[in-house]
């Protein structure tokens, strides 16, 4: 026999309210038969919310839908509220849209329910509870549905900066993995050639020439020893030509389209400010994932009056207000390097400036 998995316990607290109409047959004078049609009620809910959708849990959905219109129109107004075991199925368990069945039906009901009891009840208080649940459900369905978004909207964020993290992790790795096998992939055949060479040359009693092989593996490795910290260096600063490409394989899978010109001018900055540059685009881009709502962006450099020149934009949301504090983190790396930027354009399109010196540093 499966066993049945709890859920939520928002999900069952309110059935203490069931206590209401069962008190009613004692006390109020309601028929016998309401205990029954309440334990039906009862038998539902807790099927909605530990069955997945079939035909039989549209019947079960139309038997409560039912059962309260009933209960409200017949007994008492205050069975209104209960209502709010739907709102919790659909806020919490469905999160359906507007065109569902089941929000469809919820809304017809309801309204069917408000309408009866505004024309044929006489109990002001049941008309008030009436008009009042109705807009309290419907406000709570809307917040309990925005924030539902919100989570998932957090979510896709989530996923696609893990996604670009991964991203970045294998090009870095991949841009090692090749500039160690450019540089010392051909110097270590070089030098097998040449450590076999003068062995053979010493077997053959050639000194002087095993001497001159032997001094073109000391200088062979002297140089490999240096391209191999040019490359601990590359790691250190890394090379804006390689962040253009991290950063167009990131809004790719962002779903972002990418236009780039003149970054030939970026790569004539000094190692250590395009390790600094690197970052900036990283902000850049970071921003507009997260941020902007964007579908375009656009990167222009260009040099003028000394200085490199990026002009950003993007088709996004832009920025509501601007008090001083906006891009904080890229302003605070553009002081290391001399460099200052400009918001030229809030919205439509959102276009950023940013000027660094190419001499003086």
């Amino acid at each position: 026999m499966k066993k049945i998995q709890l859920q939520n316990p928002l999900y069952y607290l309110p059935l203490i309210f069931i206590a209401f109409p069962v008190f009613g047959v004692f006390k109020f004078n309601y028929p016998l038969w309401t205990i029954w049609f309440t334990l039906g009620f009862v038998v539902s809910y807790l099927y909605l919310v530990h069955k997945d959708d079939s035909t039989l849990s549209k019947i079960v959905w139309i038997y409560m839908l039912l059962y309260i219109l009933s209960m409200t129109f017949v007994f008492d107004g205050g069975m209104v509220w209960f209502y709010f075991y739907i709102t919790n199925l659909l806020s919490f368990k469905y999160n359906d849209k507007l065109t569902s069945f089941r929000m469809l039906t919820f809304i017809f009901i309801i309204v069917i329910t408000d309408i009866l009891v505004l024309v044929y009840r006489n109990d002001l208080s049941a008309k008030i509870m009436a008009v009042l649940v109705t807009i309290m459900c419907c406000s709570l369905m809307y917040y309990w549905k925005r924030e539902a978004e919100r989570e998932k909207q957090k979510e896709a964020i989530l996923e696609k900066n893990n996604s670009i993290n991964l991203l970045i992790a294998e090009n870095e790795r991949n841009r090692i993995g090749q500039d160690l096998h450019d540089t010392l992939g051909h110097v270590f055949a070089m030098l097998s050639v040449k450590a076999e060479l003068a062995n053979a040359l010493l077997n053959k009693g050639e000194i002087d020439m095993a001497k001159n092989e032997i001094k073109d593996l000391q200088e062979i490795s002297k140089k490999s020893m240096n391209d191999v910290r040019q490359i601990v260096e590359s790691l250190k600063e890394p090379r804006i030509k390689d962040e253009i490409t991290i950063l167009n394989n990131m809004l790719e899978i962002a779903g972002i389209t990418f236009n780039l010109s003149g970054s030939e001018f970026a790569y004539r900055l000094p190692s250590h400010v395009q390790g600094k540059f690197t970052m900036i685009l990283r902000e850049l881009v970071t921003n507009l994932i997260k941020h902007s709502s964007a579908d375009n962006c656009r990167l222009d450099f260009s040099v003028q009056d000394g200085n490199l020149i990026l002009d950003y934009k993007d088709d996004g949301i832009g920025f509501s207000n601007i008090d001083g504090t906006e891009l904080h983190a890229i302003k605070d790396r553009l002081v290391t390097i001399k460099g200052k930027i400009d918001i030229v354009s809030k919205v439509s399109p959102t276009n950023i400036r940013i000027y660094v010196p190419m001499e003086d540093l």
